[in-house]
């Protein structure tokens, strides 16, 4: 069991850290909604060793390092800090993944562990994080929480696909879903008619970074983004733009 007070313990030790997974999301929601086994924090890699050593003073004597993305420390009653080592970059926090894949953490908030402020992971981000794999019961339990707090899209499999959505003006919260159905879009429409290279390096993370302030604008006549789905459900999404000609306006 990972309590709050630890969290906080772990945190005044790493006080750069950007907090991540479970612990993220109850931060984001405000109020502790499960037991945790972990902890996650975003760290960067430069102070990957600094940290650990910071963390033995409060039981983390154990290290087990899962290059190039992470290093995981323990204590002795198997209570975990999984770090997630990455590099800065102008688009956000960059991590290596293997196989020489990248995963960029774009945007990071503010949420509260026991009426405390802590650095965590947007909810847009958890989104797209929580997108990179099938998820299992706790996965869409946290994912189904986090949107009723915070207003968050999702996207499939967190929300299921009816054939009769909706479409609708895509908007800021709308970003993580539209970017997850657009990524999982590539990877199976173009599998086998590109080079499985080039499907393979596609950074989710960075998309977000880009989308996330154009979705933020309302749309003109040059530029727009469209979702399938009710508020709060992206299960398609299509973009729209314009050629300018020297006669054309942005209204």
């Amino acid at each position: 069991m990972f309590s709050a007070d630890f969290v906080l313990d772990v945190l005044d030790h790493v006080p750069d850290a950007v907090v991540d997974g479970g612990w993220g999301i109850d931060a984001l929601v405000g109020r502790i909604t499960r037991a945790h086994d972990d902890l996650d924090l975003v760290v960067p890699i430069a102070r990957a060793d600094a940290i650990a050593e910071a963390l033995r003073p409060v039981g983390f004597t154990e290290r087990l390092d899962e290059p190039p993305a992470r290093i995981v420390l323990s204590t002795p009653y198997d209570q975990r800090v999984d770090l997630h080592v990455v590099t800065p970059s102008e688009r956000g926090m960059v991590q290596e993944v293997a196989g020489g894949r990248r995963f960029t953490y774009a945007l990071h908030g503010e949420g509260t562990i026991l009426g405390r402020t802590v650095r965590c992971l947007s909810a847009g981000m958890q989104v797209v994080t929580h997108s990179q794999y099938e998820p299992d019961e706790q996965d869409i339990a946290d994912l189904t929480l986090l949107a009723s707090a915070t207003g968050e899209s999702l996207p499939p499999p967190y929300v299921a696909v009816t054939g009769d959505e909706p479409i609708r003006t895509a908007t800021a919260v709308d970003t993580a879903a539209f970017c997850a159905v657009r990524h999982r879009s590539w990877q199976r429409a173009y599998a086998g008619l590109m080079p499985q290279a080039v499907l393979d390096a596609m950074d989710i993370g960075a998309a977000y970074s880009g989308w996330w302030p154009f979705l933020r604008l309302p749309p003109t006549r040059r530029r727009g983004a469209l979702v399938a789905g009710k508020p709060g459900i992206v299960v398609g999404d299509g973009s729209i733009t314009r050629r300018r000609s020297r006669f054309a306006d942005d209204r």
